[in-house]
This record gives C-alpha cells, structure tokens and sequence, in this order.
C-alpha cells in the first residue's frame, strides 16, 4: 500500500516531466502512452544481473518516459548480516553505479528516492552512517543543479538518451 502512494505521490512530477520536456512516443489509439515504473531493484548482486535485463527490455520500448518508485540498493540489515551479498548501501560509489545505470536509459527518467536510499542509514549497526548527510549526497549526485526539481532535472529534451 505504502508503495502505491507513493507511486500516486509522484504522479505530479511524471506530469511535470512530461509536458516540460514532450517527447513524441508513439501515440497508440486514443491518444494514449506507455511508461515504465521499476522500483525495489537493484538490491543484491544477483539482482544486479537482474537488473540489466530489466533495464534492457525498458530500452528496447517506446516509452514515454521511466520512474524508479525508490529502493535502489539493498537494506543496510541483512547487508550487515552478509555483505558478500551485495554492494554496501548508500555509499557514493553505490550512488554513482545506480546513476549510471539510469544514465543509460534512453528515456527520461525520474527518480523518487525510497528509505533504502538515504534514511534507512540509522539501521547501520556496525558504522555510524548519517542519513542527512546521505541525503545531501543523493540530491548532490541525482539532483545537481541548486533549484531544480526532479522533474526539471530528470526529464531530459528529446534525444538527451534519459539523462539525469
């Protein structure tokens, strides 16, 4: 449920998205399009193989555009319990990976980052992680130009391949 509204939540910045930087997708009968919504991806290393595939089959449509609903890396407890299992969270190298992940994308794309992202960092046990200051680093690396949106910044003109 949590995930649906936040999902309704960023409706008004897909909409932004889209009437500031139109893209001409192919209308389908009716006038209508198609977007793509990815979320809770890439969390462990074997998701990571996952991911490429699912980022690969978004690039192969004509979309409008793409959002990540948030959660793009795993969860600082059982990363803590096994790190072998995947990248640590919210680390900058981690944040510039998923960045370039969606740099890759050929449609815009808009980010609503998740508690994976930045806030979950109180859960660290083992390090003292502040989730202030990963959220200062998550604007800094997805949203780097002082007094823009994620909509401004997110949806590239045409032809800008997706880039954030």
């Amino acid at each position: 449920m949590a995930r649906a509204l936040g999902a309704i939540a960023a409706l008004p910045l897909v909409q932004a998205c889209t009437t500031a930087a139109p893209r001409q997708a192919a209308a389908t009968p009716g006038g209508r399009f198609e977007f793509g919504v990815v979320g809770d991806i890439p969390y462990t290393r074997a998701q990571e193989a996952e991911y490429v595939r699912v980022m690969d089959d978004i690039n192969a449509r004509d979309l409008a555009f793409v959002t990540h609903i948030g959660d793009c890396m795993f969860d600082p407890r059982p990363y803590e319990r096994d790190p072998s299992l995947a990248r640590m969270p919210m680390t900058d190298d981690n944040y510039a990976y998923v960045l370039g992940t969606f740099q890759a994308c050929r449609h815009p794309l808009v980010l609503t980052p998740g508690d994976n992202d930045w806030s979950d960092a109180v859960q660290f046990k083992k390090i003292k992680v502040s989730p202030l200051e990963r959220l200062q680093k998550l604007r800094a690396t997805f949203y780097p130009r002082e007094g823009t949106g994620p909509a401004q910044h997110a949806c590239g003109q045409p032809g800008s391949g997706g880039r954030l």
